[in-house]
């Protein structure tokens, strides 16, 4: 089956919103604020642990991330697979409970809210998942995967919720007359498209979109990256667009984070930072991106060295100097702190202080670096 769409172009449009870093975007609170936000899973005590009387290493999943992001924008949250993304977007929504921080949602701490509280801000909050195939139950029709939110928060009777799937379904590139397929019959495309329906269901202001195009067809992904600009604009949306994908990020966000073994390293808007990075690792994400000129492929890229470190046991210091290439003594001793670009980007490198220790400290050899010290 082919994945159709009256209502969206093939070609990925370039986002319009203002830019997030001017005073009007900023104006007033955020709707989202996340202040050194930690999930850490702790791994069960080994026999030669509880012998050794060693503590059990935990996994710092994600460990003290802070960003904020204003009404109506999208923020993207990029990194390398395994970096703490997912775990940041689904413990920002409670779906994981944080080990430690502040997570203020229109002004309340989430983490603070009791069980009726929490009941109301499900239905301003929801998530369109990853994988449309295992995202879906089986057995259940269309109709009843988009209302089931509507049913369980007790919204409507039956034929209103009916109604409102059958409308969600033609706002999301469907037809209304499909409300009764299994997710069996629909494709991929389809499938997410229904995911976005039943996270549109309760009527949300924020949504977590985890990597809502990587798992479908190029030639489907502009279309649904389409949909949700379209549907932002519709619903008055603020968006955290969860993305390894970095042509992706640079279409549909205003502002992005990215994010290096648990830490957000660099944020600022998109088109600066696409720009002049100002961290290194965001340097090596944007060479990863395919240049299409002659003249852009020929330029020398400094590539990455070795694997990510273990979030069990990360590099001391700045967790990045065991791959980077502009890496010195410095950067081994102690974590760099979260320098101010400029009055609306941040990066956590020493690269932009110029009166600091790192230029005058020696570069690391890439054998050090290849061997992660």
């Amino acid at each position: 089956m082919s994945d159709t769409n009256s209502h969206t172009d093939a070609t990925v449009d370039s986002h319009t919103n203002a830019d997030p870093g001017t005073e009007a975007t900023a104006a007033g609170e955020p709707l989202v604020s996340v202040e050194g936000l930690r999930k850490y899973y702790a791994n069960e005590q080994s026999i030669v642990d509880r012998v050794l009387g060693n503590e059990p290493e935990s996994v710092k999943a994600v460990d003290g991330v802070s960003f904020e992001v204003a009404e109506g924008e999208t923020l993207g949250l990029v990194g390398e697979s395994g970096c703490g993304k997912s775990t940041t977007g689904e413990t920002v929504l409670r779906l994981r409970e944080a080990t430690e921080g502040r997570i203020t949602f229109d002004g309340e701490n989430l983490l603070e809210m009791s069980d009726g509280e929490l009941t109301q801000f499900r239905k301003r909050a929801q998530i369109v998942f990853q994988d449309p195939f295992s995202s879906l139950d089986p057995r259940m029709t269309a109709g009843d995967i988009i209302t089931e939110g509507l049913k369980i928060h007790g919204v409507a009777d039956q034929a209103e919720r009916r109604e409102t799937a059958r409308d969600l379904l033609e706002r999301v590139g469907l037809s209304a007359d499909q409300i009764d397929r299994y997710p069996h019959e629909f494709s991929g495309g389809q499938r997410q498209r229904i995911g976005i329906a039943r996270a549109l269901a309760l009527d949300p202001e924020f949504v977590v979109l985890d990597e809502p195009v990587s798992a479908l067809d190029v030639s489907v992904q502009a279309q649904i990256l389409n949909l949700l600009d379209d549907l932002q604009d519709e619903f008055g949306l603020t968006y955290l667009f969860i993305a390894h994908n970095l042509s992706v990020v640079r279409h549909i966000c205003d502002r992005v984070a990215v994010m290096y073994l648990g830490k957000i390293v660099e944020t600022g808007p998109v088109d600066e930072i696409f720009a002049d990075p100002a961290h290194p690792y965001t340097k090596a994400l944007l060479a990863s991106v395919p240049r299409v000129s002659t003249e852009a492929r020929e330029e020398d890229f400094a590539t990455l060295h070795g694997d990510v470190p273990s979030p069990r046991n990360p590099p001391t210091g700045c967790r990045f100097h065991t791959r980077c290439p502009e890496a010195r003594a410095a950067c081994r001793e102690s974590a760099p702190p979260d320098y101010a670009v400029n009055d609306r980007r941040r990066a956590k490198c020493f690269r932009n202080d110029a009166d600091h220790a790192y230029w005058d400290s020696e570069p690391i050899e890439e054998n050090a670096r290849t061997a992660g010290d």
